[in-house]
């Protein structure tokens, strides 16, 4: 989803609507008492499922990280388009985080409201480049431009030597730290790098591609094995990891629903508990009175 050839100068316009469209949203979940933590990491999935329907589901050697479609839905022949995104929980957890907020910028964005002369200008719109603003979406609501530079900073001036200059290997070391701060993969940290201001691009590129042309056809398991020791190092042990979750929001009790009401084949209830390690729970006739005697 991420490559050296989609850092992208948008027009300040451009991000004040997605920083606008965002804090809207942000408010208007709230108001409905969705509480949205400031630095959003997981909270993403719950903000996801709230404005559309999410499958769930790990598959292994799959590159896709996950995927957005609008279809109809037929209800008794009031038919309407709704959102469907899919996310791969093979991927690592931070992944997975950035892929859900990137799907969740083609629910809240408008692209035909966005795309203005500006934008045209810079990106005309095709949908690559509509990816890319999916990106930047998903940069500005996981990773919140004050709240991102002001740990940045910090921490690179903490790794930095004397003249203000710091050597790979240790942005590498505020790289994990990031990540594990944020919960996003390493390549979009230093993407945001190069968005707010930290890092020049072309050394954001030969952090993201290698420093050398020599270097750059094994530049990718370099990085990747580098970023790899520095999670280790710090201790981020969420991190690196899939968390292989099956499932649907309220899909197991529509599932209890239509088991009850004999809808399906036991087979084809059996084989969907087991395609989403939903198990079936026997719902017990005993109730008990909420409160004390004394209320």
């Amino acid at each position: 989803m991420l490559n050296v050839e989609t850092l992208v100068d948008f027009p300040k316009e451009t991000i004040s609507a997605i920083k606008s469209i965002i804090s809207k949203h942000r408010d208007e979940l709230q108001g409905k008492g969705l509480y949205i933590n400031e630095i959003v990491r997981e909270d993403i999935f719950d903000i996801l499922d709230s404005s559309c329907t999410v499958v769930y589901y790990p598959f292994l050697d799959e590159d896709n990280d996950g995927f957005h479609v609008t279809l109809p839905v037929d209800y008794l022949q009031d038919a309407t388009e709704e959102h469907f995104v899919y996310l791969n929980t093979e991927k690592y957890l931070e992944k997975q985080v950035y892929a859900a907020a990137h799907e969740l910028g083609h629910i809240w964005v408008d692209e035909n409201k966005i795309w203005d002369a500006a934008l045209e200008r810079i990106l005309p719109k095709n949908q690559e480049n509509v990816e890319r603003l999916m990106n930047r979406f998903a940069a500005e609501m996981l990773m919140p431009e004050d709240i991102f530079l002001k740990s940045a900073i910090k921490q690179l001036k903490d790794h930095s030597k004397d003249d203000r200059r710091i050597n790979a290997i240790n942005i590498f070391r505020v790289t994990a730290s990031l990540m594990d701060e944020f919960c996003v993969p390493a390549q979009a940290v230093i993407y945001r790098f190069y968005e707010t201001g930290i890092f020049a691009k072309e050394v954001c590129k030969q952090l993201l591609s290698g420093f050398t042309s020599e270097q750059k056809e094994s530049y990718q398991e370099f990085f990747d094995k580098l970023v790899e020791l520095c999670i280790q190092e710090g201790g981020y042990t969420k991190l690196h990891k899939s968390t292989k979750k099956k499932g649907i929001q309220g899909f197991p009790k529509l599932l209890d629903e239509v088991e009850q009401r004999h809808i399906f084949s036991e087979e084809r209830t059996k084989m969907l508990r087991d395609m989403l390690d939903i198990p079936s729970i026997d719902d017990r006739e005993e109730t008990f009175a909420i409160g004390t005697e004394e209320e």
